[in-house]
């Protein structure tokens, strides 16, 4: 208890809302639900019955647009990549035809109920190792080609759409060979690439200038952020999981102590202290400036006292 009363950093205070700063690192906030390690899963889902299993150049499109952003980022993520095809797969609301687009839309009123979760199946996550799926939708020569719409019914772009917490969806209208074998070279995929690097960004609480500020970011183009996004990023996300880590340890502390006589495991006792240590080095950290690494000891505090 003595611990947990120890007065926290001062960018603490906007960590709980409305505070000063609190819009400066809500994304931040929101990413430090994440826990450290993840896994990203590359969905390519292809509509329709194909001729032939389709193929795409995934793995070199990984190491070329997405690893060096993947190696940036840590310690703050630890990211791990997977890869799937997923062959007939439907949309659950079916696309009308737009005469002055020339496409077929999905307007925005659709799209919370784009992701067909009764015949994707898409890997499930643990709690320890939480997934972020990145969908790369092929539509049907029947549907393509497809538009998603934004709320005034203009057309998205870049096609892509971002499902908090979970990860985010986009369109490519390629053509499907005559003969079957649907195949995406590395050079076809570098769209879809960069809209899932923006994705990414988002996802994990890279911040990025308020366009009022009239701001242009230059990232680094081989990782795909800027070394004042990577220090930003490293002391949000220490602000938030210092903070998350606190309240499951004070929450921890007000349960048992709301039960009389409760009956605590050696187990639970022995996680309980690894937090509190791993919280203590987390702020040692933080006090020398080494925010990285708070971040770092903060989320594995925060993953094990939950």
């Amino acid at each position: 208890a003595a611990v947990l009363g120890r007065t926290p950093p001062t960018e603490l205070a906007a960590v709980g809302g409305g505070g000063k700063g609190t819009d400066a690192t809500a994304a931040s906030q929101q990413a430090a639900l994440l826990p450290q390690r993840l896994r990203v899963s590359l969905s390519l889902l292809v509509e329709g019955v194909p001729k032939a299993p389709a193929t795409w150049d995934v793995e070199e499109a990984i190491s070329q647009y997405l690893a060096g952003f993947a190696a940036a980022l840590r310690p703050m993520y630890l990211i791990q990549w997977d890869t799937q095809v997923l062959h007939f797969a439907t949309l659950a609301v079916p696309p009308t035809f737009s005469k002055d687009l020339d496409s077929h839309t999905l307007p925005s009123s659709t799209l919370n109920d784009f992701l067909n979760s009764k015949d994707w199946v898409l890997d499930s996550t643990s709690s320890t190792v939480r997934t972020l799926h990145l969908l790369l939708f092929v539509p049907s020569p029947a549907h393509s080609p497809l538009t998603l719409l934004d709320t005034h019914d203009n057309p998205l772009s870049p096609p892509s759409l971002l499902i908090s917490n979970w990860g985010g969806v986009s369109i490519l209208n390629a053509p499907h060979p005559p003969q079957g074998g649907l195949h995406l070279s590395l050079e076809e995929l570098k769209g879809p690439m960069f809209q899932y690097l923006g994705l990414l960004r988002q996802l994990l609480g890279v911040d990025t200038p308020q366009q009022s500020l009239w701001v242009k970011s230059l990232t680094d183009s081989s990782r795909g952020v800027c070394e004042w996004q990577l220090l930003s990023l490293e002391r949000n996300l220490a602000v938030a999981r210092i903070a998350s880590s606190r309240k499951a340890l004070i929450s921890l502390e007000g349960l048992v102590g709301s039960i009389p006589n409760m009956i605590v495991s050696s187990e639970t006792a022995r996680e309980a202290a690894e937090a509190i240590e791993l919280l203590i080095s987390a702020e040692r950290y933080w006090s020398a400036g080494d925010f990285a690494r708070a971040s770092s000891q903060a989320a594995m505090a925060d993953a094990v006292a939950e």
